[in-house]
């Protein structure tokens, strides 16, 4: 059977609705990934907003509790505000670093040792 040029483009168009659906769920699929990101995202972002707002009362109750303990102690006569004060500049500087915190050290920096001259590693 002979083939027009009607029967090229009914199989062109065909082709081409094929090519467009393959196109349409790849875009539909890359919009549900990108979506599925986006709440992923938002949910990260929201739990991380919970965790600063946890983390700030955590905070206020421990500078509520700190300041509860100084005016005791200060009432009882058993420590000065200057001599806190004192105290908090000495070990800021006992770290090595004066910035207003407990500095953690470094971590020690590891070597390999050193072999006598004619004595070779072992190979494991």
């Amino acid at each position: 059977m002979a083939m027009n040029f009607f029967d090229f483009m009914d199989q062109d168009w065909v082709l081409l609705q094929k090519q467009q659906t393959l196109l349409s769920g790849y875009q539909t699929a890359t919009n549900l990934q990108q979506a599925k990101q986006r709440r992923a995202d938002l949910a990260a972002t929201r739990n991380l907003a919970e965790r600063v707002t946890e983390l700030e009362r955590e905070l206020g109750q421990a500078g509520l509790v700190i300041e509860s303990l100084l005016q005791l102690l200060e009432e009882s006569g058993t420590l000065s505000r200057e001599a806190l004060t004192a105290r908090v500049q000495h070990l800021d500087a006992a770290d090595g670093v004066v910035d207003g915190l407990i500095t953690p050290p470094a971590p020690p920096v590891l070597t390999p040792p050193v072999l006598p001259p004619g004595v070779r590693r072992s190979q494991s």
